[in-house]
C-alpha cells in the first residue's frame, strides 16, 4: 500500500529528531559545562559562572535543518496531494503560515486556489493569528516557518546553556549560617554568564568559605538569531513542533486526501 508523501516527509522528520535527541545524550555525557567560583577583589562577594569547556559539533546543526526541513515539508505535501486529487492544477500548492489575516488570504490565494473550503477553513484555524492569537510570534506553526527559513540561508547555531539556575551550596562552615544570595537573572545561562552571587560577611572574609554548585541538565539553546526575543531550547522546542503538526494540523487535513 503507497505510503503519502508528507507522511514519509513527517516520519523523516521524527527520524531526524531522534538521531538528534541521541547524540545530545551522548554529547552532554562528555560533560562540556561546568561551573567555576571566584570571589570579587574585596572578597566580599562569592560569584558563580557558567563556562562551557566544547560546545556542540556543528553537524548538531546539520540535524536540526534537517528536522525543520521535512516537517516543513509535511504540510506542503498534505496540500500538494490534496490539490492533486481535488483540482486540475496542483502546481503552485503550499501551506500558507502567516500572523496577519491579509498577507495570509493574498497568499492561500495562489497556494490554496481551487481547494475545497473545508481545506480553506482547516488552513486558516491553525494560522498563528488565528490559533495563537495573544502572541501569534510563540505560536508553533510560525516558530516552524521562522526557523526553517532561517536554515535556508545559514545553519542554525545552538550553544550549550543551563535553562535555569543550578543548585548551590553556600554556608558558613563555624555557624552554619546560609549566605544571602544577591538578585541574579533566572536563566537560561550561556557561557561565561553569572549564575549567582553570594555576599559575604565581614568576618569571613579573610577564610575560604566552602562554596559548591551542582549544574542541572544542560541543553542546546538556539543562539543569537536575532528573530525573537524568547530563548527557544531546541530540542524540547522541535518535539512540540513535530507534536503539533502530527496531533493536530496533519489528522485535520488528512480527510480531505
Amino acid at each position: 500500500m503507497r505510503v503519502s508523501s508528507y507522511l514519509r516527509k513527517l516520519e523523516r522528520a521524527r527520524d531526524h529528531l531522534i538521531d538528534l535527541k541521541r547524540r545530545a545524550d551522548a554529547f552532554f555525557k562528555t560533560n562540556p559545562a561546568r561551573i567555576e567560583g571566584q570571589y570579587n577583589a574585596d572578597r566580599s562577594e562569592f560569584s558563580f559562572y557558567f563556562r562551557v569547556d566544547h560546545e556542540p559539533p556543528e553537524y548538531m546543526s546539520l540535524i536540526i535543518g534537517d528536522v525543520l526541513t521535512n516537517l516543513a515539508a509535511s504540510l506542503d505535501h498534505v496540500i500538494y496531494e490534496i490539490a492533486a486529487k481535488t483540482t486540475s492544477r496542483p502546481e503552485k500548492t503550499g501551506f500558507p503560515i502567516w500572523i496577519d489575516a491579509k498577507v495570509f488570504k493574498s497568499d492561500a490565494g495562489t497556494k490554496l486556489k481551487g481547494l475545497p473550503k473545508g481545506v480553506w477553513d482547516a488552513v486558516q484555524k491553525f494560522q498563528p493569528y488565528v490559533a495563537t492569537a495573544k502572541d501569534p510570534k510563540q505560536d508553533p506553526l510560525w516558530t516552524l516557518k521562522t526557523f526553517n527559513n532561517w536554515d535556508k540561508h545559514q545553519a542554525v547555531h545552538v550553544v550549550v546553556a543551563q535553562p535555569m539556575g543550578a543548585i548551590f551550596h553556600p554556608w558558613i562552615v563555624d555557624d552554619f549560617q546560609p549566605l544571602t544570595v544577591s538578585p541574579i537573572p533566572q536563566g537560561p545561562f550561556k557561557n561565561g554568564d553569572r549564575m549567582a552571587a553570594f555576599r559575604i560577611p565581614i568576618q569571613h572574609r579573610n577564610v575560604n568559605t566552602p562554596m559548591t554548585g551542582e549544574l542541572r541538565p544542560l541543553g542546546f539553546l538556539l543562539d543569537d538569531v536575532g528573530l525573537s526575543p524568547v530563548q527557544w531550547f531546541v530540542i524540547p522546542r522541535l518535539e512540540m513542533m513535530l507534536a503539533y503538526v502530527d496531533d493536530r494540523v496533519l489528522p485535520a487535513l488528512a480527510k480531505f486526501c
